[in-house]
């Protein structure tokens, strides 16, 4: 009987556990369609016109792909290859951002606050920083741009890390014989 009572107690505590640490992983639409906003309204910021299609087909679904590429916690910070951007896209930013606290984890209380603003700020202010980054992003004549996130975070533990990744269509690959 004692050796039931110690087997049910340490799996008690092992599901305890495991619920405690588990990893909560987002993909929000909302914040995918926030940083794309912020871009256009950095262009419009520097004189220039705001890209007019958030394309959310086959190049965002490639986009969400390499998101998830990126998400895992060992996660190789890499581009895609050449051919998958020239298939899907023409071309592409990636960011990802990691932060634990001992303490409050401030990014982990903007999502439970609903204050996406403040993530998909660091995201641009993440691309601006960087200048072929910056230089991507600053261009007004793609046909159509996407973006995709992905965020996991453990309250508990007090991680969080942000995965985003943006691409253009233009028709400037097809010119060049790459479609």
């Amino acid at each position: 009987m004692n050796r039931i009572k110690y087997i049910l107690a340490t799996i008690t505590v092992m599901l305890t556990s495991a619920a405690l640490t588990q990893e909560i992983e987002i993909r929000s639409d909302e914040l995918d369609k926030m940083v794309w906003n912020k871009i256009n309204e950095r262009l419009v910021s520097i004189g220039k016109k705001p890209i007019v299609e958030f394309e959310q087909g086959e190049m965002k679904d490639f986009s969400t792909r390499v998101c998830e590429t990126l998400i895992p916690a060992n996660s190789e910070f890499r581009h895609s290859s050449t051919d998958s951007i020239s298939k899907y896209s023409g071309g592409e930013c990636i960011y990802t951002y990691t932060t634990t606290s001992t303490h409050e984890n401030d990014y982990i209380n903007y999502l439970e606050n609903g204050n996406l603003e403040a993530i998909a700020q660091r995201i641009v202010d993440g691309w601006v920083s960087s200048d072929s980054h910056r230089n991507a992003i600053s261009i007004d004549w793609y046909d159509s741009t996407t973006v995709s996130t992905i965020i996991r975070y453990n309250k508990k533990a007090g991680y969080f890390k942000v995965a985003a990744a943006w691409h253009e269509e233009d028709h400037l690959w097809e010119l060049m014989g790459n479609n």
